[in-house]
């Protein structure tokens, strides 16, 4: 359990998303921070009740975690400065849950300009998108490291744990 939780945190810090509350689910094992149950009208998860595999995540994305996404989402220099000045202006994202449904909240800051809100809205589809790509590629590996017996193995130092999931990490992503 230990070694899923840190892997998840490692993985999403990687993706530039929230780490802080992550809450997973696979089989018989559990994160601490999971409660209620899996829900079964996630449309991106549709058969997560029969698979038994399920994640969720939520927080504030910093700026320096928007302006990383927004960078990878390939705007333009004159669009990057755009989205740039509307976050130091106020703007923010953060992902909330909904019955165990991750979904992702967008405040613009107030007097945003036309051009601010439409780079705003390319932004906010490309991490809506980057959250659906995670939550898919985190429960395939989630359900990997289950098959494999990893959740189970116990450490002696938290430097073994970080040092195997390096490892991890570095093996699906050659993968």
């Amino acid at each position: 359990m230990q070694f899923i939780s840190t892997y998840l945190k490692h993985r999403l810090a990687d993706m530039a998303l929230p780490y802080n509350f992550v809450s997973w689910v696979c089989k018989d094992q559990r994160s601490v921070l999971w409660s209620g149950d899996i829900p079964a009208n996630d449309p991106q998860f549709p058969n997560a009740t029969e698979e038994q595999c399920y994640i969720v995540f939520k927080g504030e994305l910093s700026i320096v975690m928007m302006d990383a996404l927004a960078t990878n989402a390939g705007l333009d220099s004159d669009a990057l400065f755009v989205f740039y000045s509307a976050t130091t202006k106020g703007t923010k994202m953060g992902i909330e849950t909904n019955s165990n449904i991750p979904c992702l909240r967008v405040k613009v800051h107030e007097g945003a300009s036309a051009r601010e809100m439409d780079v705003v809205e390319m932004v906010r589809a490309y991490v809506e998108g980057a959250i659906h790509s995670a939550r898919a590629t985190l429960t395939s590996e989630i359900q990997d490291i289950y098959d494999a017996g990893l959740h189970n193995k116990t450490y002696a130092s938290n430097d073994a744990l970080i040092h195997d999931v390096q490892r991890a990490s570095r093996a699906f992503a050659e993968a």
